[in-house]
């Protein structure tokens, strides 16, 4: 199999955002372009030219309704948590047409996906700050649980002495593997859904803590969802994205350092299935 070039994964991803994106037009739906794609939508109105993925942000109500409705076709699959297949806590739509991921860390049981975009759902979260650190303390603590039971799964951590210590230590010591992984998605999925959107001033997206910053946004900033320009086409963003991209990174408009302009994703490899 031919691997995928990071404009062709860009191209994949695109399609399946226009998808996604017609569905929720068709539905009514609210979403967002979301971190890195929101960032590559205000600075190069498109991709970050070395991103090799697509995060979108949906408003709880809209995000349930987006996986109970949406009905898997032969190009494009989702796979959610309430499908009981899922090893994470928010939701992915791929390509199972044209391409193959193999990745290092298992996200689902099942056959092997395409490209995919990831679907993040946000959530009512605490006003006081002080109580926000407590939500993300605990949502921190239900993330590990889960990520150590998906690494067991990894090869390597079997093939190796020190890789089964390792196992050994998360399963015991951190007390994992009291519930099949699923479970532990599903722990970890319904705390992050316990503050109800819209029932406080404030919102969060803790589905995923691989960057581990307590996103606190307001709710003020997802009053409006307004079209953007992304490589050409319209998707929608919140209108308060200014906001909601200096909560998590600052001063988003200023490039990085040229060394750090790579592929984040680096434990994924992808594969045209028929090149």
């Amino acid at each position: 199999m031919k691997e995928l070039s990071c404009s062709e994964i860009q191209n994949v991803s695109l399609r399946v955002l226009a998808e996604f994106d017609s569905f929720c037009k068709m539905k009514g739906l609210r979403y967002s372009l979301g971190y890195g794609t929101l960032i590559g939508a205000i600075r190069h109105k498109g991709f970050i030219p070395w991103d090799d993925d697509v995060d979108v942000m949906m408003p709880r109500p809209d995000y349930e309704i987006f996986c109970r409705e949406y009905e898997s076709k032969g190009d494009y699959i989702l796979y959610s948590p309430r499908l009981r297949n899922s090893y994470i806590a928010y939701s992915r739509l791929c390509d199972n047409k044209d391409t193959i991921v193999r990745t290092e860390l298992p996200w689902h049981s099942g056959v092997d996906t395409g490209v995919w975009i990831d679907i993040f759902p946000i959530d009512g979260a605490p006003d006081d700050t002080n109580e926000m650190h407590k939500v993300f303390s605990v949502a921190k603590d239900l993330y590990r649980k889960q990520f150590f039971e998906r690494c067991a799964y990894r090869q390597r951590y079997i093939d190796r002495p020190w890789g089964l210590l390792k196992y050994l230590k998360n399963r015991f010591i951190n007390h994992v593997g009291v519930k099949n992984i699923i479970d532990c998605a599903l722990d970890y999925e319904a705390y992050c859904s316990r503050i109800k959107y819209g029932t406080t001033d404030h919102l969060t997206g803790i589905s995923c803590l691989n960057a581990q910053v307590e996103l606190h946004y307001n709710l003020s900033d997802f009053r409006e969802f307004l079209p953007v320009e992304f490589e050409g086409k319209e998707f929608l963003s919140v209108s308060g994205y200014d906001n909601v991209l200096r909560c998590q990174y600052g001063d988003y408009m200023k490039l990085p350092p040229e060394e750090k302009r790579v592929p984040c994703h680096s434990g994924h490899k992808y594969y045209w299935k028929n090149k």
